[in-house]
């Protein structure tokens, strides 16, 4: 019985680990989209297409270093607008059903929101089953 738990237990990690893996490699690929100029290519969906250009993306002097680092994992997407007060632009959405007696179903969503400044800015927010899973930035001031 104990052996079966344990199994139970690396499974959960090796699930969770593959998940991670492919979030990340999703956020360096929209980050290499950025970069190379790409953007529009990468978008999918906009949330709110009032707060945004005709590239999806956010025109907001609100996406700054400091409103990125109030930001803290377990928040919801309600939070994170109570301090950014514009809708990010959905980049990605995943589900993976989960399997009975083991694991949930695993919903990932993954937002972006760009600054107005000359330089440019980013935050990109994954969000895992409702909460904030993880957040990365580039050039934020």
């Amino acid at each position: 019985m104990n052996h079966k738990k344990k199994n139970g237990s690396v499974l959960k990690v090796i699930l969770y680990t593959v998940v991670a893996f492919f979030t990340v490699i999703i956020l360096m690929g929209i980050g290499c989209s950025i970069l190379a100029g790409g953007i529009a290519s990468s978008i999918s969906k906009q949330t709110n297409s009032q707060d945004q250009n005709a590239l999806g993306i956010n025109t907001s002097s609100s996406i700054n270093l400091d409103n990125f680092n109030k930001i803290s994992i377990g928040m919801t997407y309600e939070e994170i607008l109570t301090i950014l007060k514009v809708n990010g632009t959905l980049q990605s959405e995943n589900s993976i059903e989960g399997i009975p007696g083991f694991s949930s179903k695993i919903e990932t969503k993954m937002y972006a929101w760009s600054n107005n400044s000359i330089l440019g800015g980013s935050m990109n927010i994954i969000i895992q089953n409702g909460k904030v899973f993880q957040k990365s930035q580039f050039g934020l001031k």
